[in-house]
C-alpha cells in the first residue's frame, strides 16, 4: 500500500479553531488538524470525492493537501499546463509527452516507485495518453499495494466528444466501483456535481464540499451520498472562501480551509 506520512502540522498554525458550533454548523478547524485525522483514519482504497466550483482551490486541496500523505501517485490532468506550479510544489515528475518518452520508470521492475506522476498531455493526445495512463495503472495495480489516483476535472474525463469530453466515462465507473478491490484510491474532483457519473457521490467514504448557493447542487448532495438535507443546505452557502466541509465515516464532519490559504495567514502574522 501507499506509505502514509506522519501526523505533523508542517509549519501550519490553527485558524479560526472553535469548540462551539457555529449557530449549530460544524466547527472549523485548522487544516493540520483535519490532516492528522485523514492520516490516522483515511485508508487505501478509500476513495474521496471533492466537490466544488471553479476557483474554489479543488486542484490545490488535492495536490497540496491530500496527494502529500502518500508515497505515490498519477494525477490525470486534462487542463494542459494550467496547473504545473501546483505539480511543481508537489514535487512530481511531470509527463507532457506521455506514453511515448520518459515513463518507462513508472511501469519498470518496481511499478511502484515512490514519488508523484502529473500527466498532462496536450489536447491533441489526451484521450489515447489519459486512457492508456489509466489502463496501466488498473493492470498494475494489485491488491493491497495500488496507486493513487487523482483525476483533476472528473466532468472533462467523463463528459462524451459532443459535449467537449473525452468519452471516458467507463473508466471513471471502474475505478470508483472496482479500484478497492486493487488497492487503487481514486480522488476526483468536478466543478459540475450535479452531471457527473452518481458513483462519484456514493463510492467514496471522504467528501470535500465547497462553496455554492445553487440549491440543485446542494439537493444533488444530499439525496446521493445520504447527507442530512437540512444540514447540507445550512453548512453549504455559509462556507467561506476556499473553505471546505469535509465528511468522512464514523460521522466525522468539519470546516477547514484549504492548505496554502492557512499558509498564507501564518506568513502574513509572521510580517
Amino acid at each position: 500500500m501507499s506509505a502514509k506520512a506522519e501526523a505533523t502540522d508542517q509549519d501550519l498554525t490553527a485558524i479560526g479553531t472553535n469548540d462551539a458550533p457555529r449557530a449549530g454548523l460544524p466547527s472549523p478547524v485548522s487544516w493540520a488538524s483535519c490532516r492528522r485525522h485523514l492520516i490516522d483514519n483515511w485508508n487505501p482504497g478509500q476513495h474521496f470525492a471533492i466537490l466544488a466550483p471553479t476557483e474554489t482551490g479543488k486542484t490545490v486541496f488535492a495536490s497540496q493537501g491530500l496527494l502529500p500523505m502518500w508515497s505515490h501517485s498519477i494525477t490525470i490532468d486534462p487542463k494542459g499546463d494550467d496547473n504545473l506550479d501546483w505539480a511543481r510544489r508537489l514535487g512530481a515528475k511531470v509527463l507532457p509527452r506521455y506514453p511515448k518518452r520518459n515513463v518507462g520508470e513508472a511501469w519498470g521492475e518496481d511499478p511502484y516507485p515512490d514519488r508523484h506522476y502529473w500527466i498532462n498531455p496536450p489536447l491533441s493526445t489526451q484521450y489515447d495518453a489519459l486512457g492508456d495512463a489509466m489502463s496501466k495503472v488498473w493492470h498494475g495495480s494489485t491488491k493491497g499495494r495500488g496507486w493513487v489516483v487523482y483525476v483533476d476535472e472528473v466532468k472533462m474525463i467523463s463528459d462524451p466528444p459532443h459535449k467537449h469530453g473525452l468519452g471516458m466515462e467507463s473508466h471513471i465507473i471502474r475505478y470508483l466501483r472496482y479500484g478497492r478491490g486493487r488497492g487503487i484510491t481514486f480522488i476526483g474532483g468536478t466543478q459540475s456535481p450535479r452531471f457527473v457519473t452518481g458513483d462519484l457521490y456514493d463510492q467514496p467514504r471522504w467528501h470535500a464540499i465547497g462553496y455554492t448557493s445553487d440549491r440543485r447542487t446542494i439537493d444533488r448532495y444530499g439525496e446521493i451520498s445520504g447527507f442530512d438535507m437540512s444540514v447540507a443546505r445550512d453548512v453549504i452557502p455559509n462556507l467561506g472562501e476556499h473553505e471546505f466541509w469535509v465528511l468522512g465515516p464514523h460521522r466525522y464532519s468539519v470546516v477547514t480551509s484549504y492548505p496554502l490559504n492557512e499558509r498564507r495567514k501564518t506568513l502574513r502574522r509572521r510580517r
